[in-house]
């Protein structure tokens, strides 16, 4: 099992979702942050291929 990278939602202040729900990261978000998002997307990339999502 793949512990996905959630670092990113630890604090509010850091995303919000747009009008289609979409995850948006803001630009203010510490540099952590921003690559743990793209940890994240990567994650869910990689799970869906295999079919585990």
């Amino acid at each position: 099992m793949t512990k996905l990278d959630f670092y990113w939602s630890t604090n509010e202040a850091w995303y919000h979702y747009d009008d289609n729900w979409n995850i948006v990261i803001h630009d203010d978000a510490p540099e952590k942050a921003k690559k743990s998002f793209e940890n994240y997307r990567q994650q869910l990339k990689e799970k869906a291929k295999t079919g585990a999502l």
